[in-house]
């Protein structure tokens, strides 16, 4: 099993140097909540989630408590929250705005999944001053027959035939989507990536697709259980996270009752010789997000996406923050006006990007193409173009928050 770090977690005797907490900053209606992680940067560069080690403490109770990393927004004001662990600690901003929530939606408005499956729902709260907030994490999920269908977090699980309403409820007020769960049968699951050859120290999601009597497919990657063959060669977690460990090979499968599938991963002694960041440089508006990947290459001229691996690190943390929590590494939050080098280590080695914030608003989202006709089990790309209040124009096809209003169809 994964300890969490970029590599099974830090070496014995590594020391701390470092904690960040991600999100860096958050703005919260009354009555709802949110979930900081706290990540320890340690002196052989690796990284490990600390949030249940730390200590959290905010500057006003009576604005945002926390409790184990999770914030509740009690009224109106501003809070600063510290993780602190022995000499260091690392802060997050909490704004509690005067606004109210008025409304919650969940989407897609449906979905279908088999037994096993999977369906990722959404929560966006929408407050009294227009602007909206992603509740997913905080909202209150429950289904309205658990014999059909499960539901946390906004992930719902078929358990058995027939349709079951997802509600998420947040400062009061409840959205509704539904679930309809088949009675098809898993048949198979496929692993992917089905084969790899890495180096030492690399971490990698699996997804694990299964398909069902019915010819139909699903995600079963949250609820499959994972095992690796040899847990000191690769390690994998209970969502399918893999850490290459040890010179070797491992069979890593997944299961979902009696159906199960498998990859082989191979750990050579190839070394890395050039880490790269991508994009190398990029403008971005004050509260935007945006994700960059860590590319590395290795002594045999293959390739590896790193961006789980590097520990990722600001120049300017008060103009941008990089996210090092799993689930989030490698992204970046806009704070402030101005300029900051990201730079990511790995292996020795590192690469540097140089990222721009300007201090414009966004005024609109354009999609394209703009409607389309297309077979049955055809994929169509879109691309989400943003525009904003100085005429600029940038994609923001990877950052925006994608739905569909039925996922039956799409």
């Amino acid at each position: 099993m994964i300890d969490g770090g970029n590599d099974g977690g830090p070496d014995a005797g590594a020391m701390l140097v470092a904690i960040h907490v991600t999100p860096p900053a958050s703005t919260l209606a009354k009555g709802t909540s949110a979930t900081l992680t706290a990540t320890g940067t340690y002196s052989d560069a690796s990284t490990t989630d600390i949030t249940s080690s730390v200590t959290w403490t905010t500057s006003d109770a009576a604005v945002a408590k926390v409790a184990a990393g999770k914030v509740d927004a009690l009224a109106i004001g501003n809070a600063t929250i510290t993780a602190s662990l022995g000499k260091f600690s690392a802060t997050a901003e909490i704004t509690v705005p005067n606004a109210t929530v008025e409304s919650v939606a969940v989407t897609p408005a449906s979905g279908k999944t088999g037994v096993g499956g999977t369906v990722t729902f959404t929560a966006i709260a929408t407050l009294s001053d227009m602007t909206t907030q992603d509740v997913t994490s905080s909202a209150t999920w429950k289904s309205s027959d658990a014999t059909i269908a499960t539901v946390a977090a906004g992930i719902a699980t078929g358990v058995g035939a027939g349709t079951a309403s997802i509600t998420a409820t947040a400062a009061g007020k409840t959205g509704t989507a539904s679930v309809e769960v088949s009675a098809a049968t898993i048949v198979s699951i496929a692993l992917t990536p089905a084969t790899s050859t890495l180096g030492v120290g690399i971490t990698f999601p699996f997804t694990a697709t299964a398909t069902y009597s019915d010819n139909s497919i699903a995600d079963v990657t949250k609820t499959a259980t994972w095992i690796s063959s040899a847990p000191a060669v690769v390690g994998v977690d209970a969502n399918g996270l893999a850490t290459t460990l040890a010179e070797g090979s491992s069979i890593v499968t997944a299961s979902v009752g009696v159906t199960s599938g498998s990859a082989t991963v191979t750990v050579s002694a190839i070394q890395l010789t050039a880490l790269a960041i991508t994009p190398a440089s990029s403008t971005i508006a004050t509260g935007a997000t945006a994700q960059l990947k860590a590319t590395g290459t290795y002594s045999d001229n293959s390739t590896a996406d790193l961006t789980l691996s590097v520990t990722w690190s600001s120049s300017q943390n008060a103009v941008l923050s990089i996210s090092n929590a799993q689930g989030s590494n490698g992204l970046v939050t806009a704070l402030a006006a101005g300029s900051t080098t990201i730079t990511a280590a790995f292996g020795g080695l590192t690469a540097t990007a140089n990222v721009t914030v300007n201090d414009v608003t966004l005024v609109s989202i354009a999609v394209t193409p703009a409607n389309s006709t297309v077979p049955k089990a055809t994929m169509v790309p879109f691309t989400a173009k943003a525009t904003y209040s100085d005429n600029s124009v940038a994609d923001v096809t990877t950052q925006a928050v994608w739905s569909a209003d039925d996922a039956n169809v799409a």
